[in-house]
């Protein structure tokens, strides 16, 4: 029996990552809801303990797990670290005496208590008193009725959480609200604007970007594009000057630096630096799921025999969510990196395996596994690596973005 999962990241209001909602289905092969919610609850926690392991699969970070009534009263979630884990009490789960009375044990024993979906009934009134989070459904709710009921929580000092925040425009909206957490596809979504709103900086990293991934690499053009810019000229400096590398004597300058490291190395570093100065007003969490995302594409493409492509699937991958980094549509907002023709299809989704692949990973980061079953079919790609890929790729992200900056090897 195959494990699947995916995790949906959690932001407080400075859109930093709070934690992670764990997405589990039965799998590809038998999409959700063809087992109870006793047996998907259950499985989740002990796969995410057993199978991937909790600080593989969410790093430093606290894990969300929905519980049902069933799981809650038997305690089987105690398995969790309680200082790790937010338990989420489905809204399917009735607030009854025993209900409570678990619930306070929960409590007792150090978990983090969540009301999942919430809608109020003078029922709910002692489980209100013992929540510290309440997620509330953001898009189904009226306006009213949910600026009635944050206020009512806030007074109850009551962490509020919107869920299936979509747009930016919502994320606005719910911080005015007061919510303090937000959950949602947001963070990937553009904002509307001009070309001529793109800071000269991410137009510059644009055009270094476009540079390092031509097919062959112009080792005093690129030097000369980096030596424009300070910050990136120090991060590659320190990098290479780090204990990491042991060189006899420093690296001190771009032209020496790039000969030094050579030229795969240096593509994908560069990559991940400049992504991450391209996402300098955006949530760190859209550079972590870029290079997720290129580590997934770059495995699968492996396991696919297109080992001919896994530049162009690792870059694909990278420049996947370039709209959201830059506001601009994707066709856009790749327009000036001199992209093959065949490179912009897989982008843009216009049918090769490539695109494919790169539909892959985006249905798996959902958990989306209808669409994640149609596409594994259509490649004949094997179901049970994908689980084992994905969390590859979410350490292999984490590495980069959580050493010291500046000290990590951006080994393959």
């Amino acid at each position: 029996m195959h494990a699947f999962v995916a995790r949906q990241a959690i932001f407080d209001r400075a859109l930093d990552v709070y934690g992670y909602e764990l997405l589990f289905r039965d799998g590809p092969a038998n999409f959700f809801p063809i087992v109870n919610l006793d047996e998907a609850s259950s499985r989740v926690i002990e796969e995410s303990l057993l199978v991937f392991g909790l600080d593989r699969l969410v790093p430093g970070k606290l894990v969300f797990v929905n519980v049902t009534r069933r799981i809650l009263l038997e305690g089987l979630f105690r398995v969790l670290p309680p200082e790790r884990a937010v338990i989420e009490l489905l809204e399917t789960v009735e607030p009854d005496a025993e209900t409570v009375a678990a619930c306070r044990a929960l409590k007792a024993a150090g978990y983090t208590l969540a009301l999942d979906d919430f809608t109020y009934t003078a029922a709910h009134e002692p489980l209100l008193d013992l929540a510290d989070i309440v997620k509330l459904d953001f898009r189904s709710m009226g306006l009213d009725e949910r600026h009635r009921l944050s206020a009512e929580l806030r007074r109850r000092r009551i962490r509020l959480l919107a869920e299936k925040l979509e747009t930016r425009q919502e994320f606005e909206e719910a911080l005015r609200d007061g919510f303090s957490l937000m959950q949602g596809h947001f963070f990937c979504r553009p904002k509307i604007v001009t070309a001529k709103s793109i800071p000269g900086f991410k137009l510059h990293y644009l055009s270094v970007l476009g540079e390092i991934h031509k097919p062959d690499l112009d080792m005093d053009a690129l030097a000369e594009m980096i030596e424009r810019d300070v910050s990136l000229t120090v991060k590659l400096l320190r990098y290479l000057n780090s204990a990491a590398f042991g060189w006899r004597a420093p690296v001190s300058t771009v032209r020496q630096a790039l000969f030094v490291l050579g030229e795969r190395p240096f593509r994908r570093w560069a990559s991940v630096v400049l992504l991450s100065g391209l996402g300098s007003d955006q949530p760190n969490e859209l550079a972590v799921t870029s290079v997720v995302r290129a580590r997934f594409a770059s495995l699968l493409g492996h396991d696919l025999g297109l080992d001919d492509r896994n530049r162009d699937l690792f870059l694909a991958g990278l420049l996947s969510l370039l709209d959201a980094f830059t506001g601009l549509p994707l066709a856009d907002a790749i327009g000036s990196l001199g992209l093959s023709a065949e490179m912009r299809e897989v982008l843009l989704e216009e049918g090769n395996p490539g695109a494919d692949v790169l539909a892959l990973v985006a249905a798996y980061e959902r958990a989306n596994w209808t669409r994640v079953g149609e596409l594994a079919a259509s490649l004949d790609a094997d179901e049970a690596s994908l689980p084992h890929h994905y969390l590859d790729a979410v350490n292999w992200a984490d590495r980069i973005f959580h050493r010291a900056e500046g000290t990590a090897r951006y080994e393959s």
